[in-house]
């Protein structure tokens, strides 16, 4: 992963709680259900800690909400992670 830019922290319809990263190249992931935002506005180190896993918004038990956006358009999560170092498992 590389250097991020925040671009939102806070609550989310749906979502509960969400953090919405700024990545190079127009790329923009949403990680959203989160306990507890970890991070504060500006910007984040790779390897940092963004979020605690959690249940809030509408959700059906513990788990993390990945999307990932390159210009806006929707891209599958785990492969662009995968292909961007993110270890996964």
């Amino acid at each position: 992963m590389s250097d991020l830019v925040v671009l939102y922290a806070g609550p989310a319809a749906g979502h509960g709680i969400e953090a919405v990263l700024s990545h190079r190249g127009g790329v923009t992931t949403d990680y959203g259900h989160v306990s507890r935002i970890l991070l504060a506005a500006g910007h984040v180190s790779a390897g940092q800690p963004i979020a605690l896993v959690g249940n809030e918004g509408a959700s059906t038990g513990p788990h993390l909400h990945v999307e990932v956006r390159i210009d806006d358009h929707p891209v599958d999560p785990v492969r662009w992670l995968t292909e961007h170092g993110a270890a996964l498992g």
